[in-house]
This record gives structure tokens, C-alpha cells and sequence, in this order.
């Protein structure tokens, strides 16, 4: 099972969004995300995935949902946070991801076309959580250290 961490950065009604740079989703927007590395915890990951992603750093603020994919392949497991900035952006990894951008909110609750982002039926439901006001704290996520 991959385990898959995504952040949801809000700033100002606006979404951090990337549009990926890679062959399997060129050119499809998506929130920060990515899998989670070796002894590495979620919270380290998603932090680390906003980093490489778009330059900044965040902090996380709270927990949106889990989504237990299903599909052919092997399942995923992905972890949806919220977070803000508290460092301004350097570089991001630009081999990975051609542009990152803000994105006002209003504009990615009505979005429709299937084709401009990727994983469109998560993406739908994160973003519906967060105009909903839908979050949860993010210490409902246990480190446990074995």
C-alpha cells in the first residue's frame, strides 16, 4: 500500500496548487503531495513534499480527511492536511513541477473539467471539505516511535 500526503495551503481565500512536470501527469494541477519516504512521518512528509514542491514552508494546522483509494493497482492511502506559510518560497524542484500558483478558492469549488487536474474525485472532495469548513485536528495523527 502506498501512503500519499497532500496539503491544502490557504492563504488569503487562495489555494497553493502545482502543475505537475512529470510524464505520468504533465500538466495537471494538484495540491503539494507525495509519498511518504522510509521512517518518516506524515507530518515530516507533507512538510517536506510542500517544500520540494513549491519553495515554501508551512506549518501544518489541521487534519481534512483520509482517503483509502481503491483501485486496480496497489491501494493508496492518503493523507489530506491543512497548512500555512510561515517561510517565504525558494526554489522548488523544477523537474518535478512546471509552475506553482495561487489559486482563488471560488475557482476550484466550481471546477469541472476532469482532465486539468490530478486525482480529480479527491481533489473535489478536499476542496468541498474546505469551503464546508470541514477540519480536524491534526493531533488526531499519533507518531508512535517503535
Amino acid at each position: 500500500m502506498d501512503i500519499i500526503v497532500s496539503v491544502c495551503v490557504l492563504e488569503s481565500d487562495h489555494v497553493l496548487m502545482v502543475q505537475e512536470g512529470k510524464e505520468k501527469a504533465l500538466g495537471l494541477w494538484n495540491l503539494p503531495s507525495g509519498h511518504l519516504e522510509m521512517h518518516e512521518s506524515v507530518f515530516d512528509g507533507a512538510i517536506r513534499e510542500v517544500r520540494e514542491e513549491t519553495g515554501y514552508g508551512i506549518a501544518i494546522t489541521g487534519l481534512i480527511s483520509i482517503h483509502n483509494v481503491i483501485r486496480s493497482k496497489k491501494p493508496i492511502f492518503r493523507v489530506n492536511f491543512m497548512g500555512r506559510v510561515i517561510s517565504e518560497a525558494a526554489d522548488y524542484n523544477s523537474t518535478e513541477i512546471m509552475q506553482v500558483k495561487w489559486i482563488p478558492l471560488n475557482v476550484l469549488s466550481q471546477f469541472e473539467d476532469k482532465n486539468c487536474y490530478r486525482s480529480f474525485e479527491s481533489l473535489r472532495d478536499i476542496i468541498g471539505d474546505v469551503v464546508d469548513g470541514v477540519q480536524f485536528p491534526a493531533e488526531l495523527v499519533k507518531n508512535v516511535i517503535c
